[in-house]
């Protein structure tokens, strides 16, 4: 499992951690260390394939789709 990120912006909102990045997934179940170390909120948009699952596993999220995708953009509010 590999993920690029191609951009990656990193801001603050009140007290939690806001990163923003677009990336690349090359299977249909890949994972990206925010290096938050707690997300409370976020959400995955665009890309080449539908997304059809996220799951979060503390600061990581794990994305699955149907194929791997490019060009995704993910928004995660989180502490740490």
């Amino acid at each position: 499992m590999a993920t690029t990120v191609i951009r990656r912006r990193d801001t603050t909102a009140g007290n939690f951690r806001v990163i923003l990045g677009q990336l690349n997934l090359s299977t249909s179940s890949d994972t990206w260390n925010t290096g938050l170390k707690s997300i409370v909120s976020f959400s995955v948009d665009g890309g080449s394939a539908a997304v059809t699952t996220v799951t979060v596993s503390g600061g990581t999220l794990t994305i699955g789709s149907s194929a791997g995708i490019t060009g995704c953009w993910v928004i995660a509010y989180g502490y740490g």
